[in-house]
C-alpha cells in the first residue's frame, strides 16, 4: 500500500521548524532555543563567532558610535569636565557657542574661563557660581544658570548651563561633569531691542534705522508682539 502523500506546504513549514535553531546559533536571529548541552557545545565549537562574549565588543563599539553621533549632531552644546576641571570633550555645538576650536577646548581648563563670564546682569561672574563647580562640590545637578562667555572675537555669546555629576565605582564624589548649555544669544538680543523701543525711540545715528528695526523685531521675534498706542 503506498504511503500517504504530504501537502507540500506541511513540508515547507517542517523544514522551516527545522533550520530555526541554527539561525538562532548563528545570530542571524535575536532570541534563544532550547537545547541540550551537549549540541550547544558542538554548535559553539562550529561557530566560534556565535559565542555572546565575542558579539559583545562588536555590539558596544556600534552603540558608542551611536550615542557619538547623537551628541555631536545634538543643538546643544555637550562638554565632559573631569574633576581637575580640564575640559575632556567637546561636541561641535559646544566649540560653535564658545568660538573656540575642538583642541583649544581640550587644552583649556574651568579657570580659563574666569575673567571672560558674565551674570545676566552683566557684573562677572566668578568660577564658584559656575553650575560645574556647584556639581562638583555638592553631587548634586545644577540646572538652569544663564551665563555670557566672551568668545575670542570679543563677542558675547549666551547660553543655559546645567552640570550633571558622574560617579565612579570605588571614587569618592563625582569624577566627571557633563556640561549642557543652550544658546540663547538671539533672545538676549532680541530682549535688548525691545528694551530700547519700551525705553523710547533711540537717539543719534541710530535714529534713522529705527524703523527698521521695529519691522525687522516684528517679523523675526519668538514670540508673539502687539504694539499698543
Amino acid at each position: 500500500m503506498a504511503a500517504p502523500s504530504v501537502d507540500p506546504r506541511i513540508k515547507s513549514k517542517l523544514a522551516i521548524r527545522k533550520r530555526r535553531p541554527q539561525a538562532f546559533l548563528t545570530g542571524s536571529a535575536v532570541g534563544s532555543f532550547p537545547m541540550s548541552q551537549e549540541s550547544a557545545h558542538a554548535n559553539r565549537s562550529a561557530a566560534p563567532l556565535a559565542q555572546p562574549q565575542e558579539r559583545q565588543p562588536t555590539r558596544g563599539a556600534f552603540k558608542f558610535e551611536v550615542l557619538q553621533t547623537i551628541v555631536e549632531g545634538l543643538p546643544v552644546g555637550v562638554v565632559d569636565i573631569c574633576r581637575t576641571g580640564a575640559i575632556v570633550q567637546a561636541n561641535p555645538m559646544a566649540q560653535h557657542v564658545l568660538g573656540l576650536s575642538y583642541d583649544e577646548l581640550t587644552h583649556s581648563f574651568v579657570v580659563d574661563f574666569s575673567n571672560k563670564t558674565l551674570r545676566e546682569d552683566g557684573s562677572e561672574c566668578p568660577v564658584a557660581e559656575y553650575p560645574v563647580t556647584r556639581c562638583f562640590a555638592t553631587g548634586q545637578p545644577c540646572r538652569d544658570v544663564i551665563v555670557g562667555v566672551r568668545r575670542p572675537d570679543s563677542a558675547i555669546s549666551w547660553a543655559v548651563y546645567s552640570a550633571f555629576p558622574y560617579f565612579e565605582a570605588g571614587v569618592e564624589g563625582p569624577s566627571r561633569a557633563i556640561v549642557t548649555f543652550l544658546d540663547i544669544t538671539e533672545r538676549k538680543a532680541t530682549q535688548k531691542l525691545m528694551s530700547d523701543i519700551t525705553q523710547g525711540r533711540p537717539s543719534g545715528p541710530e535714529a534713522e534705522f529705527y524703523p527698521d528695526l521695529v519691522r525687522i523685531l516684528m517679523e523675526h521675534a519668538p514670540e508673539a508682539l502687539v504694539l499698543a498706542d
